[in-house]
């Protein structure tokens, strides 16, 4: 199957888009799970909101805003964060929201 990696808190699957599933190695795995277990447990902690310890020093906020603005507010609705939703580390090391790729589900196009 797809490589991928569960979220120990949510339970969240994520699948490896890249590198392609032949190339992923068992660091790629490690380190994709590490950085999701130090973010939920940031996300889940009474320091969620502290600028220097808190999700905001995880994550390009950015990102996550305008993803969930165009996705859920435009959208109408959380499907694309189903099948639409890409993670990436960027240069600066931060989880970021990649564009969406498709929005079929989010428009109520699933038979696409």
């Amino acid at each position: 199957g797809t490589p991928h990696v569960t979220a120990p808190v949510s339970g969240t699957k994520f699948s490896f888009k890249y590198p392609k599933s032949k190339d992923v190695t068992s660091l790629h795995i490690s380190e994709s799970r590490g950085i999701l277990e130090r973010f939920e447990r940031v996300l889940y902690s009474s320091e969620f909101n502290d600028p220097m310890e808190g999700y905001a020093s995880l994550i390009d906020e950015e990102s996550f805003i305008d993803y969930l603005l165009l996705v859920v507010e435009l959208g109408g609705g959380h499907s694309g964060l189903q099948s639409s939703c890409r993670v990436y580390r960027n240069k600066a090391g931060l989880l970021a929201m990649a564009p969406p790729g498709s929005m079929d589900l989010a428009f109520g196009n699933a038979d696409v």
